[in-house]
């Protein structure tokens, strides 16, 4: 059985790398870059995008050019309580909608939605940095929508 696992785990290995295989999300091989980036709403969300999206800005050489407007929401709400009534789960929920502009003008717009439950933590201090590490990932997912999206555009 080990042998064959192996043997498998070789094939899969060569084929691989035979074959030329590249990430989506390799950011040399974008064919788009962002001339400008505003941003409105949560702060420390959208920071968060931008940076991810840093790769991407001012690049002369890429064939297409797109302005962004980023809007950025948090809802967070308790979903359960215990007996007596203090929160026990909550949702946290980022809406992020983007407006996209190209050079001719044309404009798309697109609203990425996140969502996340979580349990409470018996510490403050804890829960937040729990909740600022959730919002910090969600926001990593919503940059690499955000960029995968903008390569799929024409």
């Amino acid at each position: 059985m080990i042998k064959k696992y192996k043997f498998l785990t070789h094939i899969l290995f060569i084929l691989l790398v035979g074959c030329g295989y590249n990430s989506v999300l390799n950011d040399n091989s974008s064919n788009f870059t962002i001339a400008s980036i505003d941003v409105s709403g949560d702060s420390n969300i959208n920071d968060n995008i931008l940076i991810n999206l840093e790769n991407y800005l001012n690049n002369s050489e890429k064939e297409k050019k797109y302005f962004l407007k980023i809007n950025s929401i948090e809802n967070k709400n308790v979903t359960s309580k215990d007996e007596k009534g203090d929160p026990k789960t909550y949702n946290i929920e980022i809406i992020t909608i983007i407006e996209v502009s190209n050079i001719n003008g044309d404009v798309k717009k697109k609203k990425f939605l996140e969502k996340k439950n979580y349990n409470t933590m018996s510490s403050k201090f804890e829960l937040n940095l729990y909740e600022k590490n959730l919002k910090k990932d969600i926001a990593n997912i919503i940059a690499r929508k955000i960029s995968i999206y903008l390569s799929t555009l024409d």
